[in-house]
């Protein structure tokens, strides 16, 4: 078992959520407070499970037996997926009122100050 951390506020229902909506049968699954998945490292294959702790601003990393060599990667992909790295201070300081839930539109130009405050940069779009 690993353990990642992450920067609240975090929607993980929402985020479970949008998984849920989006999970490829035989791949994913994605219960009450949980994400797994199978998974395939160059030759390494493997079940990942992921599960949020609340109150400790953590997320609970399981890796089968199959990935444990190229665990590092694994926990790479889990943070990619649930975006850990992301700095919620950074993004309400660069989005400002645009962050609040009846705004439906972001500008283009805010969107890349936004990608460069949690160190991001797409170029063209």
């Amino acid at each position: 078992m690993f353990t990642l951390s992450w920067q609240p506020p975090y929607d993980w229902s929402w985020m479970l959520g949008f998984l849920a909506a989006r999970a490829v049968d035989g791949v994913e699954t994605v219960g009450e407070g949980f994400y797994a998945r199978s998974l395939v490292v160059g030759e390494h294959r493997g079940l990942v499970s992921v599960r949020p702790n609340l109150s400790t601003h953590t997320v609970q990393v399981s890796v089968s037996a199959g990935l444990l060599p190229v665990a590092p990667a694994c926990l790479a992909k889990v943070s990619r997926l649930f975006d850990l790295d992301c700095q919620p201070a950074q993004v309400a300081a660069v989005l400002g009122h645009w962050a609040r839930p009846d705004r439906g539109c972001v500008y283009r130009d805010q969107l890349i100050r936004l990608n460069k405050a949690c160190g991001r940069y797409w170029g063209n779009w």
